[in-house]
């Protein structure tokens, strides 16, 4: 998701919708300019949570994703804190290059992106390096916390057998992985 990239809102561009009345300055009112999230307090995202319980059910809860969650630890917290004083089950979506044993040994859940296996290659379409994210899913699986691993398939990036059986053999051995999911990819 582009847009959960940067921290700070920002401003979409719908050109299509742009009628051209020049009056971009004090306000879009056609649509073509949109602002693109908002600075919340832990209360107010939990009270959108908080709608959405009765859709929960036996095995439903809470999952924060993004863009990536753990930038935000201090926030994090309170809202797993929030979730779980009230009773509901929580799992974070994360791509592991940042590393928090205080949140990861607290939510029910991990679903972690393993993307590309070499390294050079990770650096090239990430931009990050993917040793530390090698050494993090070891230091998930020392937390005990459930997790499953995710690889999206991208056609001549990482769609070879081989690539798939590096990440699947440095997994294998993990006592808490719970599934290894091939993603298909889709270009949205």
């Amino acid at each position: 998701n582009p847009e959960s990239i940067d921290p700070k809102p920002q401003i979409m561009h719908y050109p299509e919708k742009c009628i051209g009345c020049g009056l971009c300055e004090e306000g879009c009112f056609s649509g073509a300019k949109v602002v693109c999230g908002k600075e919340m307090t832990a209360e107010e995202i939990f009270a959108e949570i908080l709608q959405d319980k009765s859709n929960y059910g036996d095995n439903g809860g809470a999952t924060f994703s993004g863009g990536e969650p753990l930038m935000y630890p201090k926030i994090l917290k309170e809202l797993i804190k929030l979730c779980k004083n009230n009773g509901i089950s929580t799992a974070i979506e994360t791509s592991l290059y940042l590393f928090d044993p205080e949140i990861l040994s607290s939510v029910d859940f991990v679903m972690a992106d393993f993307k590309i296996w070499d390294n050079k290659k990770h650096k090239q379409y990430t931009g990050v390096n993917n040793d530390i994210i090698k050494e993090n899913f070891k230091r998930l699986d020392a937390l005990g916390t459930p997790f499953i691993v995710r690889t999206p398939i991208i056609p001549t990036v990482n769609d070879s057998i081989e690539e798939i059986v590096k990440i699947r053999d440095f997994l294998k051995d993990f006592k808490n992985i719970v599934d290894y999911e091939l993603l298909p990819y889709h270009s949205l």
